[in-house]
C-alpha cells in the first residue's frame, strides 16, 4: 500500500516538502559534551531524547562513553596516579630532587627528605596531586612516585671505588670457605634466549632418540 502500513495516505500536493510525507527528517544538531573532572573509563554521558526518532515512538537517548587514553608517563589507578621516575644509586642513597610536569602543566619540585633511602621499586606519595574526585574537583587522590634505581655500569666501579664503598656500606661479610663447598660462577644471561636454546636442544635430542 502507498501508506506503507501507516493507515493514512497523503496526496502528493499535500506532502511536506521537508519530510516528503515521512513525518521525520534528517537534521544536524551540535551537542556539547562536558567530561567532568575525575570521570572514569567507561563512564556514560547521556543526552535524553537526542537519538533517532520515528512516528508514534519516543526518541531514544544519545549516549557517549568515555574512553580513557593511555598516557606515556602517568598511570591511573582509581583516584590515584602513578608516575615512574629513574634515579641513580647515588640519588637513592644520598637523596634527590627533580621537576615533574603534571597533567595540567604545573611543575612540581619533588624532593626526598633528609635521611630517606629509596629502595628499588619503592613508592612515595604526594597527597592531593592525584586524580580529582568526581563531584568534588578540589578533592584529589594521591600521586605516587614509582622509583626505579639504575645501577652503575661496571666500568664506573673501579677497584678504588669498590674499596671505598665496601668501607662505608654495611653488610657483605666474607664467607668462610670449606672443602664441602662448590664454587659457582655467575654470568650475564638473557632468560628468554636461554629458554629458547633449551627448547631447541630438547627438540634435537627428541629427534635423535627417534632415529636410533
Amino acid at each position: 500500500p502507498t501508506c506503507r502500513g501507516s493507515g493514512t495516505d497523503i496526496a502528493d500536493e499535500d506532502r511536506c516538502t521537508d519530510c516528503h510525507g515521512n513525518k521525520v527528517k534528517k537534521a544536524r544538531k551540535v551537542l556539547e559534551v562536558f567530561v567532568e573532572p575525575g570521570m572514569k573509563h567507561g563512564s556514560k554521558i547521556v543526552f535524553p531524547g537526542e537519538a533517532d526518532a520515528k512516528p508514534g515512538m519516543l526518541p531514544g537517548d544519545m549516549i557517549f562513553v568515555v574512553q580513557e587514553k593511555p598516557h606515556p608517563k602517568f598511570k591511573r589507578q582509581g583516584i590515584n596516579l602513578i608516575y615512574q621516575h629513574h634515579i641513580s644509586l647515588r640519588e637513592a642513597l644520598c637523596g634527590c630532587q627533580f621537576v615533574l610536569e603534571h597533567l595540567d602543566g604545573r611543575k612540581l619540585l619533588v624532593s626526598t627528605p633528609p635521611g630517606m633511602v629509596i629502595k628499588p621499586g619503592s613508592l612515595k606519595g604526594i597527597r592531593g596531586e592525584g586524580m580529582p574526585i568526581k563531584g568534588n574537583r578540589f578533592d584529589k587522590g594521591v600521586l605516587f612516585i614509582h622509583y626505579v634505581v639504575d645501577m652503575p655500569e661496571p666500568s664506573v666501579l673501579t677497584p678504588q671505588v669498590r674499596a671505598a664503598l665496601s668501607a662505608v656500606l654495611p653488610g657483605g661479610e666474607p664467607v668462610e670457605e670449606s672443602d664441602e663447598m662448590q664454587r659457582c660462577a655467575l654470568v650475564e644471561m638473557d632468560p628468554d634466549e636461554s629458554f629458547r636454546s633449551t627448547q631447541r636442544a630438547g627438540g634435537e635430542a627428541y629427534e635423535s632418540d627417534e632415529m636410533q
